[in-house]
């Protein structure tokens, strides 16, 4: 009996006609896949191109061409592009390729294969991609094109084999059955093994890395050199401390919690991060390229409408919402928020465990209809939502509920920024402080004093207590920041990577200093600024016309005479750099 065996297989297997595909790529389809081999979507990977040029190289030119050279031009030009990203025989990307495929066109192609007018229209069709780049829609609808297809032509390319061993195993006798048994699986492994090749929308499979292989590991340096190097890798605020205590800005995949008491200006330090983000990474990129960058602050706190009138209050100091017509209201806004930052603003509100952690995926998606992508999610706050699982242990509750956040901001690579409750523990120790005077009541604070749940510490990545004092002293409200938890690398006596207190311009903006000369956050309440380096940190003119801002609700704004004696012997030291 002539019966497959596994060493047949694999000659059949090499000796195939690799070119078996006789339908061709349309012109269109083809200056479509150009453009998504030089897209710069995020949602491309390595492993879509290679299975783009595995099909590509499976086309019978003669066969599916024969009738149409025109289309056979723009197929070729797809395919050697695409053997050259593969190969990585040139370093194309879009701001170099079309000096370098003219040359490579001009050097190593002739008239006869791809005629010039073609390479010249195939280079314009990339150009497209500076003014509107290919969406996640229409990487989705190509990246299914190639998987469907590729899937077929190894469907098609086994299905000779495993037809043959079928017959034979039906009339086998028994006397090669364990043979034939072990060949079938074999070819049903190896068809396995090609069709899972083909999936290349298993996005994290594709991230997957092996060191034993070249391309495995190559490919998982250049995503990560890519992702660090990158400007939107990390969300920038608008205080320089804190961006150090943070190693430089909010982090994708991260998840990041601030704790406090009631009342102690946790929604109030949310709110200021998003408007701060928005503000301050003017050349953040989206992951899809067609979408507009949106910050999302998620309240189940405070409404909607007490969320706008704190915003009107950050941005003009003192005025009431309710002062303006809708239509001046309407023109501060937009112009504050819409017409000078490149990140916009989206405000939620749900009432109080309303909603699981599964909207947050629910409000990503509805965005990306309306245009739109989630660049960072501020949830106020962890208590006030559900988990999936919805545990009646509040200990429980609060450990999933944070473990769901961090698998939400690792999935959707963006941070995930939260805020959670002190204990009665911690409630005792401020009160007494502050009634005895004490100044920088927060580094009292540690990790035991977190509310119900220590298995928030266990999920998230960054943590910090946060804090709201006055100090009559110099006439200045500060919100000061203790970390508890962190990713970051901090030499041991670095004071950021402990304390620091950052004054505010009103009862609810925290004052910026990302743009200043000078760190204006201080490492003690009524101390000097902290030092970055510079000569001077706070000098008496700046200390003085920072207490002259915050002396607004006195009947004169200008500080007299008798109060710059006053403050002049307490700052002098502190000009001495």
């Amino acid at each position: 009996m002539a019966y497959l065996d596994n060493k047949r297989i694999q000659t059949n297997k090499r000796n195939k006609i690799v070119c078996n595909i006789t339908i061709p790529i349309s012109i269109t389809n083809s200056l479509k896949f150009i453009q998504f081999i030089f897209s710069e979507n995020q949602s491309i990977t390595k492993r879509s191109i290679i299975n783009l040029y595995k099909y590509l190289k499976k086309i019978n030119e003669e066969i599916a061409y024969q009738n149409n050279y025109t289309a056979l031009y723009y197929f070729r030009f797809l395919k050697e592009c695409c053997s050259l990203i593969v190969d990585q025989r040139l370093n194309i990307n879009l701001d170099n390729y079309e000096g370098v495929l003219i040359d490579y066109f001009n050097d190593n192609v002739s008239e006869n294969d791809i005629p010039d007018e073609v390479i010249i229209e195939c280079i314009n069709n990339i150009t497209e991609l500076k003014d509107r780049d290919l969406s996640n829609d229409d990487i989705q609808f190509l990246s299914n094109w190639i998987e469907s297809r590729l899937t077929n032509s190894y469907i098609y390319e086994n299905i000779d084999d495993i037809q043959n061993l079928i017959n034979e195993l039906k009339i086998d006798d028994g006397k090669n059955n364990k043979k034939l048994l072990s060949n079938f699986e074999y070819c049903i492994n190896s068809l396995y093994k090609d069709l899972h090749s083909a999936k290349i929308n298993a996005n994290h499979a594709a991230k997957d890395i092996s060191f034993n292989n070249k391309d495995s590991l190559m490919n998982g340096i250049n995503n990560t050199l890519k992702k660090y190097n990158s400007p939107s890798n990390k969300l920038t605020t608008g205080y320089r401390a804190f961006n150090k205590m943070i190693n430089g800005g909010f982090e994708g995949a991260r998840q990041y919690i601030f704790f406090g008491l009631p009342k102690s200006f946790k929604s109030g330090n949310l709110l200021n991060m998003a408007l701060s983000i928005c503000k301050n990474n003017p050349n953040y990129k989206t992951k899809d390229p067609t979408k507009r960058p949106m910050v999302v602050y998620f309240s189940m706190e405070n409404d909607s409408e007490e969320t706008m009138q704190r915003i009107f209050t950050y941005l003009t100091g003192s005025e009431d919402l309710h002062d303006f017509s809708p239509e001046k209201a309407f023109d501060l806004l937009n112009k504050e928020i819409n017409e000078k930052y490149n990140i916009s603003l989206r405000i939620l509100f749900r009432p109080n465990r309303s909603v699981d952690t599964s909207y947050l995926y629910n409000i990503v998606e509805d965005m990306e209809l309306d245009g739109e992508e989630c660049i960072c999610m501020i949830q106020d706050y962890t208590k006030r939502i559900r988990s999936t699982t919805y545990n009646q242990d509040l200990r429980l509750e609060l450990g999933d509920i944070t473990n769901e956040f961090s698998v939400f901001s690792k999935e959707m690579n963006i941070p995930l920024i939260t805020a959670a409750q002190l204990n009665r523990e911690a409630y005792r120790i401020m009160e007494a402080m502050s009634n005895s005077g004490k100044k920088d009541i927060a580094k009292a604070l540690g990790s035991s004093h977190i509310g119900e749940s220590a298995l928030i510490l266990e999920n998230l990545d960054y943590g910090f207590i946060i804090n709201k004092e006055y100090d009559k002293d110099s006439n200045t409200s500060y919100i000061s920041y203790k970390i508890l938890a962190s990713r970051a690398r901090h030499d041991d006596e670095d004071q950021l990577a402990k304390y620091f207190a950052q004054p505010m311009e009103n009862g609810m903006k925290i004052e910026e200093d990302i743009n200043s000369d000078e760190c204006i956050a201080v490492e003690n309440i009524g101390g000097s600024g902290l030092d970055f380096g510079n000569k001077k940190q706070n000098t008496k003119e700046d200390i003085i016309k920072r207490f002259n801002i915050n002396s607004k609700k006195s009947k004169s704004n200008d500080i007299k005479q008798k109060d710059i004696n006053s403050i002049e012997a307490s700052i002098e030291e502190d000009i001495k750099f």
